[in-house]
């Protein structure tokens, strides 16, 4: 069977790393931003992806998506994790726009998710994982819970559900039956 090509939305808060302390409606402190808070897990998140690593294109959904350059996102990545890293999930064009506002209850991670699909992978209907460290679980419905990864890949079922579903995904098998 042909490997397939699965999009993976990585957040970093809380998944590769502890949660970033937030100051208010959209500031994030940027301290952890400069010091290799996360490389504790970027090796073992390398492990988890080498037997799939040429099929996953990575979109970094962290929060720091929003406002950092993709660059200093991949950075704090090992290097074949980061050369895997195609986007952030946050559109410029939505930033600015007037009608849509990150910040609102309506952005939720699910939400710009399923925008960012619709926008860069419109053919991308079941070839996709969201790494996550759970805090917004129900904001996302039911069909689409099974592409989520719930938790921090410190823990051995976070990893392990990683595994299993990368290797349905990318062997072309629903998650689903």
């Amino acid at each position: 069977m042909l490997a397939q090509k699965v999009v993976l939305f990585l957040e970093y808060d809380g998944v590769l790393g502890p949660a970033q302390v937030r100051f208010g409606r959209g500031s994030v402190s940027t301290e952890r931003m400069t010091t290799p808070w996360m490389l504790p897990l970027g090796p073992l998140l390398q492990a988890l992806l080498a037997p799939h690593m040429d099929n996953v294109e990575i979109v970094v959904s962290n929060q720091n998506a929003r406002f950092a350059p993709l660059d200093g996102l991949r950075a704090q990545l090992p290097d074949a994790v980061a050369r895997r890293v195609i986007d952030g999930m946050y559109l410029p064009e939505l930033s600015t726009s007037v009608w849509s506002d990150y910040d609102s209850d309506l952005a939720t991670r699910h939400a710009c998710i399923r925008l960012w699909l619709e926008r860069k992978r419109p053919h991308v209907a079941d070839g996709w994982l969201a790494l996550e460290r759970g805090a917004q679980a129900d904001a996302w419905p039911r069909p689409d819970r099974d592409h989520v990864v719930w938790g921090s890949l410190d823990q051995p079922e976070t990893q392990d559900d990683l595994r299993r579903k990368l290797l349905r995904l990318c062997s072309g098998r629903p998650l689903v039956l």
